[in-house]
């Protein structure tokens, strides 16, 4: 299995038919946007680093169930869409890091967001409890 960088799943944007996951998991808010740079930053779990199932069990203990599981994308297919992926490990998420979008529009940014969903729909749900 190729280095995956993880995304929680939302309930709001689950759903039971595949791939398990709605656009909207991809899609940055306003407070995924670098208040220094002004782009764009989606945050991932490192694969690398940790399971699925380990990320969907960290996050569910920091952030009280705000995840129903696990998706995500490729390194390799973040570089085919020429995005950058940055480590950047925080106090409580050492496997922290994030997919930086191109731009700092929220048009632009659903464009992105729906190309890594096109990827992400392809390696399905990687986690979900039963």
């Amino acid at each position: 299995m190729p280095e995956m960088l993880l995304r929680q799943v939302n309930p709001k944007f689950s759903v039971s038919e595949h791939p398990g996951f709605t656009l909207e998991v991809f899609m940055p808010s306003t407070r995924d946007v670098n208040k220094n740079t002004r782009m764009m930053e989606l945050s991932v779990y490192d694969g690398s680093m940790i399971t699925p199932q380990d990320s969907y069990e960290k996050h569910n203990s920091l952030f009280k169930g705000t995840t129903v599981g696990v998706c995500g994308v490729s390194r390799e297919d973040v570089a085919a869409l020429r995005l950058r992926y940055e480590s950047q490990p925080t106090t409580k998420i050492a496997e922290h890091g994030f997919i930086e979008f191109p731009s700092d529009s929220f048009t632009k940014a659903k464009l992105t967001a729906m190309q890594l969903f096109i990827k992400a729909e392809q390696h399905g749900m990687l986690y979900r409890p039963e």
